[in-house]
């Protein structure tokens, strides 16, 4: 039988991967962008990814997920790719280009440029739409 304090077991394991979380540096930093940020944001990110001391989790959660968004253990997508596709890790989910209507529908990104194409998309449907009938 396992021990309470058994961490091998499937769901010690679950709960101490997630329990990383209350001790991200990022944890409550709302005045940062992590999921398409400027260049300069970027950095400071990157910067603060740096001295976290549960990096190591929230890259491997990262790549695990094969999460396509934002920085995660102070990787960007493209990172997350390198070190994928190096360590023979599944590769991360491919995403259209922001500023398209299939990624604001279909992955659900709210950002400007998505809105935009999402709206000039429903237009153009409408317009089709009004001549067909």
């Amino acid at each position: 039988m396992d021990s309470p304090g058994d961490d091998t077991r499937p769901d010690h394991e679950h709960q101490r991967r997630r329990s990383w979380r209350s001790s991200a540096a990022c944890g409550g930093r709302l005045d940062l962008e992590w999921f398409d940020p400027e260049p300069a944001e970027k950095l400071r990110c990157l910067a603060l990814c740096s001295a976290c001391p549960v990096r190591a989790f929230c890259e491997l959660e990262a790549l695990e997920e094969r999460d396509p968004w934002g920085i995660w253990g102070g990787l960007d997508p493209e990172g997350r790719r390198r070190v994928a596709e190096e360590g023979n890790k599944p590769m991360p989910a491919v995403l259209p280009p922001h500023g398209t209507n299939s990624r604001y529908a279909k992955h659900q990104c709210r950002c400007r440029p998505c809105g935009s194409a999402h709206v000039e998309y429903e237009q153009a449907r409408r317009a089709r739409q009004s001549l067909s009938a």
